[in-house]
């Protein structure tokens, strides 16, 4: 394709591109667990030297991505941000962002926030004019078989990380019931037909979600003809990519200090707690009680 018009489509087919090979079922199953197995190897552990520099917030679609980008700032610099930094900077999408010391990460969409159909990822970046710090926000975390940011500021030590999670459950109920809801202008990928797209879905969910309709329709339009029961089954495929990544980085980074791991559900339990719990966890530095 010249340009990008479905990140499932572009993924699988350069994939198999690559290796010269058609797709059929077996080999999607092959994908899934080059996904689930080569993709997620770990990486021997070294000990790690933390940097107080970086900041961040990791969410998914129906895990928290509304609510940290109202807090970190969308096209300006929201609350959070100008807490944690001195003097937050302009809103920056990165191309390429090096952590000293940590890795250097190159954004694998030439740095432009918004690719019609969407992306499997957004990181939104605001720097500290006073400083060399900084506040990300990442959406739906790319993964890959190179270290990717969150995985230098989270495994490696570059910087705190808060990862928001949610009960897989209340994601796909959530995501039901959102997506068949939504007005056009709201998510535009829900009413994209062609191709159809399913936002960060893996490709073989996308073959079986639009398989039902001969790829002819949009997810949106698909969920209006569903009864409750297809229709959760359909974003069970939709959102298990998600929600893969969401379940693996909560187990691999359960351990860390640097990580803060921060249930959905704790906004609803005590909000104010627990915005005062993210802001404690940020404005930490080396040395201080909970630091390392």
């Amino acid at each position: 394709f010249p340009s990008w018009p479905s990140w499932s489509v572009r993924v699988c087919c350069a994939y198999f591109a690559a290796r010269g090979k058609r797709a059929n079922s077996a080999q999607f199953s092959a994908l899934w667990k080059d996904v689930t197995e080569l993709f997620f190897d770990e990486r021997p552990r070294e000990p790690r030297v933390i940097s107080y520099l970086s900041r961040g917030i990791v969410a998914y679609h129906k895990s928290g991505i509304t609510l940290s980008s109202k807090l970190v700032g969308d096209s300006e610099a929201g609350p959070l941000s100008r807490l944690v930094l001195d003097s937050a900077g302009d809103f920056r999408v990165p191309q390429d962002l090096k952590l000293v010391d940590y890795g250097e990460h190159q954004s694998p969409r030439g740095g432009r926030p918004v690719i019609t159909p969407y992306f499997q990822a957004f990181l939104r970046t605001f720097a500290d004019n006073n400083g060399p710090g900084m506040f990300l926000h990442f959406s739906n975390p790319l993964k890959s078989r190179k270290p990717q940011l969150q995985d230098l500021m989270a495994d490696d030590g570059g910087g705190l990380v808060l990862h928001l999670v949610r009960r897989p459950s209340d994601m796909i109920v959530s995501g039901y019931r959102y997506h068949g809801q939504q007005r056009r202008e709201g998510e535009e990928w829900l009413h994209f037909s062609s191709p159809p797209d399913c936002l960060s879905c893996d490709h073989q969910a996308w073959a079986q979600i639009f398989g039902r309709c001969a790829f002819r329709c949009s997810y949106y339009q698909l969920l209006q003809n569903l009864s409750s029961v297809e229709g959760l089954q359909m974003e069970y495929l939709r959102s298990r990519w998600d929600i893969t990544k969401m379940l693996y980085h909560a187990m691999k980074w359960k351990d860390l200090e640097n990580v803060l791991q921060l249930p959905m559900e704790s906004f609803q339990v005590d909000f104010n707690g627990t915005l005062r719990c993210m802001a404690r966890f940020f404005l930490r530095a080396p040395g201080s009680p909970g630091s390392p």
